[in-house]
């Protein structure tokens, strides 16, 4: 599986799957630019969609899809109220378990 899915299996494995969807979200590499953002969320597709130029680093790769993925998690009736929150919630998923993920993905690579 490509480096993507790996982290994808990292997410369900470790922060698990949405009570509010059916499947986990699929990932959308883009080469488009989209306002300065790194990634997105898309509630009604069920789709990360992934910024690839925007990403100096394979981290930073690894902390969009985490964050993203957070978004996924939460519950999308409660979005509008809670923007605020769900950002704050994504970004110190981001910050606390890249370097773990990262530390994940390089152990399968010595395997």
């Amino acid at each position: 599986p490509s480096h993507d899915n790996k982290v994808l299996k990292w997410c369900t494995d470790n922060l698990g799957v949405s009570e509010y969807h059916n499947s986990i979200p699929k990932i959308i590499l883009s080469t488009k630019s989209h306002n300065g953002l790194f990634g997105l969320y898309n509630w009604e597709t069920n789709a990360i969609t992934i910024f690839a130029k925007r990403h100096k680093s394979f981290s930073a790769f690894i902390g969009t899809i985490i964050h993203e993925y957070t978004h996924y998690l939460q519950n999308p009736n409660s979005y509008d109220r809670c923007t605020i929150k769900f950002e704050q919630e994504a970004e110190n998923n981001e910050i606390k378990y890249t370097s773990i993920c990262l530390e994940y993905l390089n152990s399968l690579t010595y395997l």
